[in-house]
């Protein structure tokens, strides 16, 4: 179901005053596809995200409320992104970082089903 909107407004603009929620963004980028953005924006700049908030987001789409958070707190797109990783490592990993670096065992990092090993 679509949600009433700004249509001039980029989706982050209202993502971030809480108008639309996170799956609204499809909506979005349809309707880039189908205007062909007459003028002329890359798709990073119809949504209203810079260039690196749009890599990070195509990588992972459930990054967005990190980028909500780190806009919001003035923290940088990379810390947040690093504390966003660490803490799914946390969550995916059975055994602790510490504990399993301890064994001296690679530990293995689960990211969007890829599996990043990182050796001591």
């Amino acid at each position: 179901m679509s949600e009433t909107r700004d249509t001039t407004a980029a989706f982050f603009d209202l993502y971030e005053r809480g108008e639309v929620s996170e799956d609204a963004i499809d909506d979005f980028v349809g309707a880039w596809h189908e205007a062909g953005d007459v003028g002329g924006r890359p798709l990073s700049a119809f949504l209203g995200m810079t260039a690196d908030e749009y890599v990070v987001w195509v990588m992972n789409a459930r990054v967005l409320p990190v980028i909500r958070e780190a806009r919001r707190t003035k923290q940088g797109l990379r810390e947040a992104i690093a504390h966003y990783l660490v803490h799914l490592a946390g969550r995916t990993n059975p055994i602790s970082t510490a504990a399993h670096a301890a064994s001296g065992l690679p530990v293995m990092v689960h990211l969007n089903g890829l599996a990043r090993v990182r050796l001591k």
